[in-house]
């Protein structure tokens, strides 16, 4: 007997899914296909700006003056550009939880919600989600 003797035939266990909190309403998620840079690994959630004369995206950092330290997404899976830039989904659009973000340096969840008020035509909404 195997371990899915109790499954219709033909399917297999595809692994598990550990959610990570980091959706945290219903409002409408707008995702594309950006160029991330950096040099580095960005985990999902990691909150990107976007830098202006190249139009690539990287963890928003407060003190940059590029352009990229006003937060614009959140990145919407883990990357690594470490090896060159690299393309990634982002998050343009939603309602996220505050919590599961990662910020980069002198942001804060109070800095980002008001650079996410003004961002533009898509519109990023952060909350704090109940900790289960």
């Amino acid at each position: 007997m195997n371990a899915y003797s109790n499954h219709a035939g033909g399917f297999t266990d595809q692994g598990g899914y550990t959610p990570d909190n980091l959706v945290a309403g219903e409002f409408p998620a707008v995702q594309r296909i950006e160029t991330i840079t950096g040099g580095a690994a960005y985990p999902r959630g990691a909150v990107l700006g976007r830098i202006t004369a190249s139009g690539l995206y990287v963890l928003s950092d407060a003190s940059a003056t590029d352009g990229s330290q006003k937060p614009a997404a959140i990145l919407a899976e883990p990357i690594d550009t470490t090896s060159g830039d690299a393309e990634a989904v982002v998050y343009h659009s939603g309602e996220f939880n505050s919590n599961a973000l990662t910020y980069g340096a002198g942001h804060d969840a109070t800095s980002v919600w008001n650079s996410f008020r003004n961002v533009g035509p898509c519109t990023i909404f952060l909350r704090k989600n109940q900790e289960v």
